[in-house]
Order: structure tokens, then C-alpha cells, then sequence
């Protein structure tokens, strides 16, 4: 991971008060295992609600949003790295989709449990 890629979780952590430290290690099979069915489930039941529109349906992504499935960025990221970018947003989408240039938007409101819980969904799907 770079310094740059580092700078920039760090940033997106910053923008989230309370935000845990962002890692840049990519989780191990043990962490991952630590999502609940539960926990992935809501985490889909949450991406239905207020990702799909942009992300596609099962994450794969469309005109406006990358996809999440095969994706290296979501692959090499945490799940404290997801949950950063969930709360604080992200500018990049506006440059790369210029037919729908909107960025990500920040969802500083959702509360913890439900950040985690679609971080964890959005891992899964990779």
C-alpha cells in the first residue's frame, strides 16, 4: 500500500468523529470470519436501501459507481477502511464516471452497527 492510499484512508477517517484507526492490511481469513450471517445480511438488506441505485445490484457496479465484486480496492482494504469511506465519503467517483460525475456521498448519520454490518456485506461480495 502506498503512503498516498495511506493518506487517504487516514483523511476519510478523519471526516468521521469518533472513527476508529484506519489499517491498511488486508484482513485475514479470521477477521473476515468474525461477520455474523446476521451481520451480512443486514449489511445486504442496508445496500439494498442505499447503495444499489449507484453500486448495482449484487455490487456490480454501473455508469455512475464501481463494483464491488473482483474489486482490488476492496480486496486490499479493512473493513474499518470501508467503514471510513461509508461515513466520510469519497471525491474520486466524480473524476473517473464523468457521465454521472457525483461523488460519493458521506452517510455520517447511519449508526455504527449499520456501517459495519455493510462494510462486512460489502466484503463478502468481493
Amino acid at each position: 500500500v502506498t503512503t498516498a492510499a495511506v493518506a487517504v484512508k487516514e483523511k476519510a477517517a478523519e471526516a468521521v468523529s469518533g472513527a476508529a484507526a484506519v489499517t491498511t492490511t488486508p484482513e485475514t481469513t479470521e477477521a473476515k470470519a468474525a461477520a455474523s450471517p446476521e451481520t451480512v445480511r443486514l449489511g445486504g438488506s442496508i445496500f439494498k436501501r442505499k447503495c444499489v441505485a449507484c453500486h448495482g445490484i449484487g455490487g456490480k457496479g454501473s455508469a455512475m459507481a464501481p463494483g464491488f465484486v473482483g474489486n482490488e480496492w476492496v480486496k486490499s482494504t479493512d473493513v474499518a477502511g470501508i467503514s471510513a469511506v461509508i461515513t466520510g465519503g469519497r471525491t474520486g467517483a466524480a473524476k473517473k464516471y464523468k457521465k454521472f460525475p457525483i461523488p460519493m456521498p458521506a452517510h455520517a448519520s447511519m449508526k455504527s452497527e449499520e456501517v459495519s454490518a455493510l462494510a462486512h456485506y460489502i466484503k463478502s461480495i468481493n
